[in-house]
């Protein structure tokens, strides 16, 4: 007589089940969130490190153009802060200049009143 072919399902009863609570894989949450965190920081804190490194482990070549660069962004505020007066300078002398205007309008008409008129 023949064996009977085993059914899928019959493994089912042959492994072992263990109940877990939920706090069985909060380790591996945990580690799970914190590796990437840390490996961001850690990229992060080198490139921001690397921009700010002191001037004794620079080559002259950077820490000249590290001056440069510093200067070049001086210069660009103060280039900023020029255009902007500039820009503010101009647009009082064009209100200067209607008030201007209206007072020598103004002063035309009263020297007009107060001239004598010739056909009295």
């Amino acid at each position: 007589m023949s064996a009977r072919p085993r059914s899928d399902n019959r493994r089912l009863t042959r492994d072992r089940y263990v109940v877990t609570s939920p706090r069985a894989h909060r380790r591996t949450k945990l580690f799970a969130g914190v590796v990437p965190v840390l490996l961001l920081l850690s990229v992060a804190g080198f490139g921001y490190f690397r921009d700010r490194a002191p001037a004794a482990f620079l080559t002259d070549a950077q820490v000249e153009a590290r001056e440069l660069r510093e200067t070049l962004n001086k210069v660009r505020l103060e280039l900023d802060v020029e255009l902007a007066t500039r820009t503010e300078l101009e647009r009082q002398v064009t209100s200067l200049n209607e008030v201007l205007k209206q007072t020598r309008e103004e002063l035309a008409f009263v020297r007009a009143a107060g001239q004598p008129s010739a056909k009295r």
